[in-house]
């Protein structure tokens, strides 16, 4: 898939989209491996959290805090899932801007299409080094907090975390389960972003033909060659197959997504 490349990309780091150009099947299941334990982590801090609001929380700025940390969670996990479960929707989706009626028949429209490329690709990596900054300021935070014995979030856990080794390795497990959480997080929210102003490219090429008709339709009749009926039934019908398949990507791509 040509379309939202940096998107995936960022998808495929976060261990959640395995790329569709591989043909090796001892790489498909390493990176299968992979996004298990991707998601087993992410799991994990989500059951952990939700057990320690309901054995352990007593009073209610506790509960308020950890709440908000464990719903931000679940929507991280439930966005990991859906990708890893609506892949080939996803594919179906994507794919569909690569053939006609979507694709650009001109240079005009062809220009349309690239300003949008560049811009939603502008706006992803904006956004990412945006996050990675906050991510990177939670990370140095939590650091120093776990020198003094804390871990980045608060947990029950079904074993001692006092004794040094046991806590270090859950602490890191807590950090590298946040940097996986933000980085799923950016993919989904670029690519979401992305494919809704791939619609507005799409409108704004519909727009140009429906111009292009018109002023084709005007200079034939100032030429006294008007076009025949039937050729014209033809080509409005096509405009209006446009016009529905614009509609039916917006609706096919909010099941997956």
């Amino acid at each position: 898939m040509q379309k939202l490349s940096l998107n995936f990309l960022i998808y495929t780091i976060a261990g959640v989209w395995r790329p569709i150009e591989w043909s090796s099947n001892v790489a498909k299941l390493l990176y299968n491996a992979f996004t298990f334990i991707v998601l087993i982590l992410e799991y994990f801090l989500m059951l952990t959290q939700f057990m320690d609001i309901v054995l352990v929380v007593d009073n209610i700025d506790d509960f308020a805090t950890n709440t908000l940390m464990f719903l931000t969670v679940v929507a991280v996990t439930c966005k990991a899932t859906i990708i890893v479960v609506r892949r080939n929707s996803i594919i179906s989706l994507v794919q569909l801007l690569l053939k006609a009626p979507y694709k650009p028949r001109d240079e005009d429209e062809m220009a349309i299409q690239t300003k949008c490329d560049k811009f939603i690709k502008l706006c992803s990596i904006k956004y990412s080094l945006l996050a990675t900054s906050s991510v990177t300021s939670v990370i140095v935070g939590s650091v120093l907090n776990g020198m003094q014995g804390h871990l980045p979030f608060r947990v029950w856990l079904p074993y001692d975390t006092n004794a040094s080794p046991i806590f270090w390795i859950t602490f890191i497990q807590q950090i590298i389960t946040a940097i996986f959480a933000a980085i799923i997080n950016i993919g989904t929210e670029t690519l979401f972003f992305g494919l809704s102003l791939q619609t507005c490219a799409q409108f704004e090429i519909y727009e140009s033909r429906l111009r292009k008709l018109v002023t084709s339709k005007i200079a034939s009749y100032m030429k006294h060659f008007p076009a025949s009926p039937n050729n014209g039934k033809v080509v409005i019908s096509e405009y209006i197959h446009h016009h529905l398949c614009i509609y039916k990507s917006v609706v096919y791509g909010s099941v997956p997504l």
